[in-house]
């Protein structure tokens, strides 16, 4: 196929060797790694193609961006947090297409407004199994809150790696206002440039902010952009500290994120 012949004279499409030599390629290649919409252009549709289909991250995965990839397998694996907030649609319209009242559908298809591909699973009854152990949290106490309130007590965490308070409440006393909080972007600055100090190896611990709003994260990238401006030194802290994984994210795409420090904006 690279090299070509008089019968193909040129580099044959992954999509065409795919539907032509599906058994060849896999012989080579029998673990595939692909996104939803890769596996609908590249792959025949074709109910049961692969004997194991598994998805990753289900809860942030929609159901009519996924449907094709889970018809194409034998078995399917859904692995996913039904706790995790479900794919944003803020920026999505609704459906154009018109199917009458949903009364007139049969019962099996009624499930175009499951929130994501996770709850169809729940929903459609697949056999569920369970994490016992929480491994990320470096101190029990970051967990003990979400296992009591959302998971029955049930997750084991580990032993705490460190001593001391994993977890500080700050009380700013600032104002909501236009969807911000300046007191609190002024705080976050203060703890970033004037309180975290860097390892005996002059390291700097990662961090990351989670806000509860865009507005709030774009005010406050743009408060230490010119907090730093005005500054040689900040400057150089605020690359430093972008080197060791520094990030502003809303609720929506924190999910999953990790740091050794998590600053939370409540606004």
């Amino acid at each position: 196929n690279l090299r070509g012949n008089k019968t193909f004279k040129k580099r044959n499409s992954l999509r065409y060797l795919m539907h032509e030599e599906f058994d060849l390629i896999t012989a080579f290649f029998p673990v595939v790694l692909v996104n939803p919409s890769v596996c609908s252009s590249v792959f025949p549709l074709k109910k049961g193609l692969f004997d194991l289909v598994i998805f990753d991250e289900a809860s942030q995965l929609r159901l009519e961006d996924t449907f094709p990839a889970l018809l194409r397998g034998r078995f399917q694996i859904i692995s996913g947090d039904i706790h995790q907030m479900p794919p944003a649609n803020h920026f999505s319209g609704q459906s154009s297409a018109n199917l009458g009242p949903l009364e007139d559908l049969e019962d099996d298809v009624v499930f175009s407004e499951e929130e994501s591909l996770l709850t169809y699973a729940q929903n459609a009854d697949f056999e569920f199994n369970y994490l016992d152990f929480h491994y990320r949290s470096q101190h029990p106490h970051l967990i003990d809150f979400s296992n009591a309130a959302f998971y029955g007590k049930r997750l084991v965490p580990m032993p705490a790696s460190y001593h001391g308070n994993p977890i500080v409440m700050r009380e700013v006393g600032g104002i909501y206002e236009d969807n911000k909080n300046d007191g609190e972007a002024n705080e976050i600055i203060k703890i970033l440039f004037e309180e975290i100090q860097p390892n005996e190896k002059g390291e700097f611990p990662s961090i990351g902010v989670a806000t509860l709003n865009m507005t709030q994260q774009r005010y406050l990238w743009e408060k230490i952009w010119q907090f730093a401006d005005q500054d040689e030194t900040a400057r150089t802290r605020l690359a430093q500290l972008e080197a060791a994984g520094f990030f502003i994210k809303n609720l929506e795409n924190i999910q999953g994120d990790q740091r050794d420090i998590i600053i939370i904006s409540t606004t």
